[in-house]
């Protein structure tokens, strides 16, 4: 470790000079870095099954999570392969014991950049086990070069926030500074719904964290390595050159929580954090870093990346990329990309910011399966520093675009501050929340289904361009889509009461936007609940009858008994509408309050009645339907066959008092059959199914 951090000293400060004069021989003092290609895995390559050789090696540093989100775009045959392989231990050890220092390596590419004396890799390139070798520099020695690299971080000046009292579970009240950011994008729909992340697991490629800012403090942070000075600290340490602030802005665009002053776009989401950049240079190596830090997220499960860094122009001697290098499958870290896309991954990179210099959209933007995102300015115009075109190829960079003028995040600069930024290293963030929220609303979502919800549902879905893609990213647009096609639930509310649940949650199962909160679409539908005790293996389950997009609300009657619960156990919850089942929930019991917690911007859980009975059911001549009210209210009771037309009004709107009531239903004429009663209580819906026998 000792002799890597003094050669990459050596590389940040001393060695960084232009490669003009330079001519052989070359003296003994003259070093290359280079990237190794090897040839084998010590096996042939091809994919690998449980129980065959090499599999466990290869699934050893692969979690649960990693092998499931595979598991979604890949056959079952097809989910592993000797790419998971370690580099072969022996390979390593006798190019090192040839005197070079090996700075970084790929598992997926089975290479190693190395750096050494020139004289070294003639016998490095006759080693039997190595394949080719890519010389990315001749360096000589030189005068002292420092620089310090800039990642566009424009301060914008701050007006007070926006305080709404309702702030508490309701984040849409407490957005603050990032109010506007997030309600152009539509953020603020989906949070009021209670989708806010939970469930998804982010990684971020950049160059340095610190989550002890107010707006992350409460963040969940699986894990973080640094690529840069290989440790597990991402944040600065003593004698590294600062960089926490992008890394942190960055993070905390996407899901930053601080009440009144930062709200991110996906708050509970969950992060694995990747140091890549180094902030003092900027040569090839980061590439690698790059590479390695997305096998090591990819192992870990995460479901989307987010990238708001960019190479198009490296130090001397090292030599920048081509218009051959941007084809969107040649650059390294490109090339890394494109893989962890292969296995499931969505990237999220932004564009770059040089329209006036390079112009071109960087690496690893480039990517064929990047999903580069532009800027735009408070027009939705294309922010002018925003890159844009893919080297004349024929495909479409960026694909999508978001809000990149007076962006805010926290800002270490000044404690624990908030700062306005401009680039596209703050749109990028803001798609990768977007994607996060579509993901939460359903796990089954692959990469490139999420890719083509966002793209399709953009401002300029029907007519993309160079410039900004497919225009202003509309995840509330991309949700209604999703709605319409799959069906969505948001997280669900739910309190323990006197041995009852009782629970609430939003459905969507046509387009959200069709009704608002107390609006009845008729016919309603049978929605299912179904809670799981993991512990005691017990379930309740109950049915409502609900329109297909609004707030649903149930009431199991000594559910807690039923389930067997105690404090600390783990409830599964799943809605269901006939076939189509919405994702599962898990939640932990804690006795006589809330459990979970969701952001749904309503408070349905006080009730207004104490109890439900019908009697008889089945009904044959007539049925009463008995209630107490535990204030007055205004109550309508109506009875509803299958098909959602209402046979009978019992009940049209009278003001009732407090207390019991027990009200009689002679169904007449009615022919047997399937009904359901539905009983609204204010603005409290509640439905039961009834049987009529003649």
């Amino acid at each position: 470790m000792q002799h890597v951090r003094r050669m990459r000293f050596s590389r940040i400060v001393i060695l960084l000079i232009t490669i003009a004069g330079i001519t052989e021989p070359l003296s003994a003092q003259v070093a290359l870095q280079a990237r190794i290609w090897l040839g084998d895995k010590g096996t042939t390559e091809r994919f690998l099954s449980p129980g065959e050789e090499f599999y466990d090696e290869a699934t050893a540093h692969l979690t649960p999570r990693a092998l499931q989100r595979r598991a979604k775009v890949l056959s079952h045959d097809q989910q592993v392969s000797t790419r998971d392989l370690p580099i072969v231990t022996a390979y390593r050890a006798q190019i090192e014991s040839l005197g070079v220092v090996i700075l970084q390596s790929s598992r997926w590419f089975n290479t190693l950049l190395v750096f050494g004396d020139t004289t070294l890799f003639s016998s490095i390139e006759s080693l039997p086990f190595v394949d080719s070798v890519s010389r990315l520099a001749v360096i000589a020695p030189a005068k002292a070069v420092a620089r310090q690299k800039e990642l566009s971080l424009t301060s914008l000046a701050l007006s007070p926030p926006i305080v709404d009292p309702r702030y508490e579970r309701c984040i849409t009240g407490g957005y603050g500074y990032g109010a506007d950011q997030l309600e152009r994008i539509g953020t603020d729909h989906l949070h009021r719904i209670g989708i806010s992340g939970d469930g998804v697991l982010v990684g971020i490629l950049d160059a340095g964290f610190d989550w002890s800012h107010p707006s992350l403090k409460n963040a969940e942070v699986v894990a973080e390595w640094d690529f840069v000075n290989d440790d597990g600290n991402t944040a600065d340490e003593a004698g590294q050159t600062p960089s926490r602030s992008h890394g942190t802005l960055v993070m905390s665009v996407i899901g930053g929580i601080a009440e009144h002053s930062l709200v991110g776009v996906a708050p509970d989401a969950s992060f694995a954090l990747a140091k890549t950049e180094d902030i003092a240079s900027e040569t090839p190596v980061e590439e690698d870093n790059f590479v390695a830090g997305l096998e090591w997220l990819e192992s870990l499960g995460v479901d989307i990346t987010n990238t708001s860094l960019g190479y198009t122009t490296f130090d001397p001697p090292y030599l920048s990329h081509s218009d051959r290098d941007l084809d969107g499958s040649t650059a390294f870290a490109s090339r890394g990309l494109n893989y962890a896309a292969y296995l499931g991954v969505l990237n999220v990179t932004s564009a770059g910011n040089e329209y006036t210099t390079f112009r071109q959209v960087g690496v690893p933007a480039e990517a064929d399966s990047a999903l580069a995102v532009g800027a735009l300015d408070a027009q939705d115009s294309r922010a002018g520093f925003s890159s844009s075109g893919s080297s004349g190829d024929g495909r479409i960079k960026p694909e999508i675009s978001a809000p990149g003028v007076g962006i805010f995040g926290a800002d270490f600069d000044h404690s624990s501050g908030y700062r306005a930024v401009q680039g596209t290293s703050l749109a990028a963030p803001l798609v990768t929340g977007a994607a996060a929220l579509l993901l939460s609303a359903d796990p089954t979502l692959t990469a490139d289904q999420i890719r083509k919800l966002l793209t399709g549902t953009a401002a300029q879905a029907a007519s993309p361009d160079t410039l900004v893609g497919s225009g202003r990213v509309a995840v509330d647009s991309a949700l209604s889509v999703l709605a319409a096609r799959n069906g969505i639930t948001g997280a669900p509310l739910l309190r323990a009461e006197s041995g009852n649940l009782q629970l609430a949650l939003w459905v969507a199962f046509s387009d959200v936007d069709a009704v608002d909160e107390g609006q009845l679409l008729e016919p309603l539908l049978p929605f299912t609940i179904t809670i799981e005790n993991t512990r005691a293996d017990r379930e309740v389950s109950s049915v409502v009858m609900g329109p297909p997009t609004g707030l649903l609300r149930w009431t199991l009657r000594d559910a807690a008994s039923t389930l067997d619960l105690q404090p600390g156990d783990s409830l599964r919850i799943t809605t269901s509408l006939e076939s189509r089942q919405t994702r599962s929930y898990f939640v932990e019991y804690e006795r006589g309050g809330l459990l979970g917690d969701s952001r749904l911007c309503f408070t349905p859980l006080s009730p207004s009645i104490e109890f439900l009975t019908t009697r008889p059911n089945p009904m044959i001549e007539g049925a009463r339907v008995e209630f107490q009210l535990l204030e007055d209210a205004r109550v309508r009771l109506d009875l509803f066959s299958s098909s959602g037309e209402r046979v009978m009004s019992i009940l049209s709107g009278e003001t009732l008092n407090a207390g019991f009531h027990s009200l009689l239903v002679i169904p007449d004429d009615l022919p047997s059959g399937a009904y359901y009663y539905r009983l609204m209580v204010g603005d409290e819906l509640y439905s039961w199914p009834a049987i009529r026998l003649r």
